[in-house]
């Protein structure tokens, strides 16, 4: 494939993407404002799941762009989509901000959550069973069976709460990684970027060289010119003067 028209497809990627992104930190700042249900908790963080695997595979595509597509594309076209590519860099590292500020807003409601129901919930009073003679539990003596039952359910969804809010942790992780990398990219390019520079002074001090040493051999070569005009009007003078003196000598 032509190296502009897939730096433009790869751009087209990294352009939609981000702007899926864009749309899913929207969506994601009007879920978390509300007081959302189990349900509506589950695909909260699926959404937010979903959102950071989107980011990495944004910013893989970024690099590539940048380190792949960008270089092989004709020197005429550089400077412009150089230019491109900032702009999606900058746009990138916008929405990966307020995705990661919504992401560390639902972190702390959850948070808030778990440790409301820790300490809101029986599960640190013992239960009491006792068998009867008849070899049945009896509950009597500590909470009834449908205490017991809804403990137990209490239990699981802490659990599922706390697994949710490990994973939230966890994405949040790597949102910060691919703040690292681009940091790094961003680094790097500006080392590339002088070293572009140190060349060019470096050919530019080596022009102004080129352009001494032509201007000096330039010189040498009219001096050479002049000595030998002075050379040639000399030796026709000298013909022209023995030449006379040989024609009154012979007269």
């Amino acid at each position: 494939m032509d190296p502009s028209l897939e730096f433009q497809r790869q751009c087209q990627v990294v352009s939609a993407n981000v702007q899926k992104i864009t749309q899913n930190v929207a969506n994601l700042k009007d879920r978390s404002a509300d007081d959302s249900s189990k349900n509506d908790t589950e695909q909260l963080h699926t959404l937010l799941h979903y959102t950071e695997q989107l980011a990495k595979d944004t910013a893989v595509s970024l690099k590539q762009l940048k380190e792949d597509s960008l270089p092989r594309i004709p020197h005429s076209e550089q400077r412009q989509a150089r230019l491109q590519c900032d702009r999606l860099n900058s746009d990138f590292i916008r929405v990966l901000s307020e995705f990661q500020s919504v992401q560390r807003k639902v972190a702390a409601v959850e948070k808030a959550r778990i440790k409301k129901v820790k300490a809101g919930t029986g599960f640190a009073a013992p239960y009491v069973q006792e068998e009867s003679e008849s070899g049945n539990i009896d509950l009597s003596s500590g909470i009834s069976g449908r205490q017991q039952q809804q403990q137990l359910t209490d239990l699981g969804d802490l659990e599922e709460k706390e697994a949710a809010l490990r994973r939230l942790e966890d994405d949040i992780q790597g949102v910060n990684e691919i703040f690292k990398n681009l940091a790094t990219m961003v680094h790097e390019q500006g080392e590339v970027v002088d070293t572009i520079e140190a060349n060019v002074e470096t050919a530019h001090v080596q022009v102004e060289t080129a352009v001494g040493q032509l201007h000096q051999a330039s010189r040498y070569k009219s001096a050479a010119r002049k000595r030998m005009v002075c050379m040639i009007v000399t030796a026709v003078i000298l013909c022209v003067i023995l030449a006379l003196i040989i024609y009154w000598s012979s007269s």
